[in-house]
């Protein structure tokens, strides 16, 4: 598996996966984009932003058929190792991102508005914000 910032070429790979996944949302951009491939192409995708004293990722997934293979870990591991910040998501799948040494947190104003997202399923009841903090190794 090689991972990498998304390039223009890999758009229509990464709109496809989002809308298989429902991971699409209206005001959704291509910047910071990274895909992780293998030989059939495009596998996963996740979405890091800057948002100055902090990241913020989002748009995390792996294509069906290639899921429970520990893809989704192995991809966030390599994306996160170089972040030199805390990273914040919002999840409905809490226990996967508690496995990268992410924390269940209350949100932060600085964050996008979940309802940017307008996730399908979304609700507060199952939707979380989580934090990895950034341990200054």
């Amino acid at each position: 598996m090689t991972i990498h910032a998304a390039q223009k070429k890999d758009h229509d790979a990464i709109i496809k996966i989002m809308a298989e996944l429902e991971l699409d949302y209206p005001s959704q951009s291509f910047d910071g984009f990274w895909i992780a491939e293998n030989d059939s192409g495009i596998i996963g995708i996740a979405k890091l932003e800057d948002l100055g004293d902090l990241m913020f990722l989002s748009s995390v997934g792996v294509i069906k058929k290639e899921q429970h293979k520990g893809i989704a870990k192995g991809f966030l591991k390599h994306l996160l190792k170089s972040v030199k910040k805390d990273v914040y998501i919002y999840t409905t799948i809490p226990e996967f991102f508690e496995g990268l040494d992410f924390k269940r947190t209350a949100s932060r104003s600085d964050l996008p508005s979940k309802t940017t997202f307008s996730c399908k399923e979304c609700t507060p009841e199952i939707c979380v914000t989580m934090v990895k903090h950034y341990d200054g190794a």
